[in-house]
Formats: structure tokens, C-alpha cells, sequence
């Protein structure tokens, strides 16, 4: 197991700097990746196991996160549902080389914030980490934005179960309160009167 921190050397306080965990085995703190965020101001702290993740949780408080979906000792999605209760404003970034629709939605379902398919340009990933707006232009080829692919399987899983409301949210494994303020916060919520025009 590798774990490493690193800290930045921008002269400000430790408590001003912000932390981000990087988690990814193939990642090693002398990647290219790790010393943008370094050089960004950030301070890093860098895990290829789900075991050094759980070090640095239960000692460190985590204001971002950046994981990849495999590793040799567990996956991304219990370690994703541990940070977010240990860190319930941290930003939680999926970044993958195995990204598809399911693993997007247990992403979302273990409280990811987003998720983002391998390779994609280093500034770009960190503005989405930073919850920023996003210059599409600077990717190297165009992606769904996770929050589309997010409601495009709401939708699909929506329209299979007949539009019925209760049926949908038992599928997604959501309240029936929870997914009709989404279907209407996201103008998919269909009236009984228009599902045959």
C-alpha cells in the first residue's frame, strides 16, 4: 500500500488549504495530476487502496474527492458513502476508466457528486471537482454532463414503469416523495392527461 501526503507551498496557514483525496491505484504522487493540484494550492492526500482511504478518513477532514471505481481491496462506491458521512459538503468525484450508466448511478445513489469517464483534460476535471462552470470547448471530446445522464435514467426507468410514479421510485430504490420533487423540479413529471399525445 502507497500513501501519501503532500503539502502545498503556497505559505498559507494549513487550515486554508484545501484538501483533496485522490484516490487511484494506478496514481503515484509524482504523476502529473497530483502536482497540478500541488501546484493549485491544494494539499493532497493520495491513496491506491480502499484500506489507505479509510486511513486518511478517519483522521483527516476531506473538503474534496476524486476516486476511481476499482480497487485491489474493495470498490469506490463504499468508500464513496463513507466520505460523504464523514464529509457531508465534501464534493465527491467519480474519475474512471470504467464509467458506463450503471456505475453513474450507484455513483449517485452512494452520493457522488459526479461522475467522469478517463481521459479528460486535467483543468477541466478540476473545475467540475470545484463546482464550477465547465468550458466544454476544452475537452479533448464532448461528454454527457453527468447530471443528463443522471435524468435521461430517471427518465428511461420513468417511462418503462408506465409514468407510475411509485413503481419508478421502488426501481431506483428512492422515496415516491423524493423522485415526483424531481420529476417536477426537472419538468419530466407527466400528467395523467398527456401520456397518450
Amino acid at each position: 500500500m502507497i500513501t501519501t501526503s503532500i503539502a502545498t507551498t503556497t505559505g498559507l496557514p494549513a487550515d486554508h488549504q484545501r484538501t483533496v483525496l485522490v484516490a487511484d491505484p494506478a496514481l503515484s504522487h509524482s504523476c502529473a495530476l497530483v502536482h497540478y493540484f500541488v501546484d493549485k494550492g491544494f494539499k493532497i492526500l493520495l491513496a491506491t487502496t480502499a484500506d489507505g482511504v479509510r486511513s486518511f478518513l478517519s483522521s483527516r477532514s476531506i473538503d474534496f474527492a476524486m476516486l476511481e471505481v476499482r480497487f485491489p481491496d474493495g470498490c469506490a462506491f463504499d468508500l464513496v458513502s463513507e466520505i460523504r458521512a464523514a464529509n457531508p459538503r465534501s464534493r465527491i468525484l467519480i474519475h474512471s476508466a470504467y464509467c458506463n450508466l450503471p456505475v453513474a448511478v450507484a455513483a449517485a445513489k452512494a452520493g457522488a457528486t459526479d461522475v467522469l469517464p478517463k481521459p479528460v483534460e486535467t483543468e477541466f476535471l478540476l473545475q467540475l471537482l470545484l463546482g464550477r462552470q465547465c468550458d466544454l470547448e476544452t475537452l479533448a471530446k464532448p461528454l454527457p454532463c453527468p447530471d443528463a445522464i443522471r435524468k435521461e435514467h430517471v427518465r428511461t426507468v420513468y417511462a418503462d414503469c408506465g409514468w407510475n410514479i411509485a413503481r419508478a421510485a421502488r426501481q431506483l430504490s428512492m422515496h415516491r416523495r423524493t423522485l415526483q420533487r424531481m420529476l417536477q423540479r426537472t419538468d419530466m413529471l407527466v400528467s395523467a392527461s398527456s401520456r397518450f399525445h
